[in-house]
């Protein structure tokens, strides 16, 4: 039994560093947060099911998500194109948003781009 799941995650993370993938979790995980609360709901939705191929896909589900989400960083209506207004601006600022949204934005472009 145990043999047969290390095998399933040795599959399901072939051409994604374990490292890389629980980073990459960890990074998407902390988007979809503060897009929920900038009020993003529907884009924070399409990055939970993206982030559930990330914890449950084989091996090119992770693959494609990872192109995928390489791909919605930059651009027109991009992760670092997005508009951020928090709903309780008494605990997280716009421009603090921002901040943290571009950070995570360049993690997540340099994780994606490996």
């Amino acid at each position: 039994m145990i043999f047969k799941n290390r095998k399933r995650v040795e599959r399901r993370t072939s051409g994604v560093a374990v490292e890389t993938l629980t980073q990459l979790i960890d990074v998407v995980r902390r988007v979809i947060e503060l897009l929920e609360q900038c009020g993003r709901q529907e884009n924070a939705h399409w990055m939970r099911e993206r982030l559930r191929l990330l914890q449950v896909g084989d091996a090119s589900e992770t693959l494609a998500c990872t192109k995928e989400l390489h791909s919605i960083v930059l651009g027109m209506g991009g992760l670092i194109d997005i508009s951020l207004e928090p709903r309780d601006p008494l605990s997280l600022s716009a421009n603090d948003a921002r901040a943290s949204m571009d950070e995570l934005a360049d993690r997540l472009y340099r994780l994606t781009s490996e």
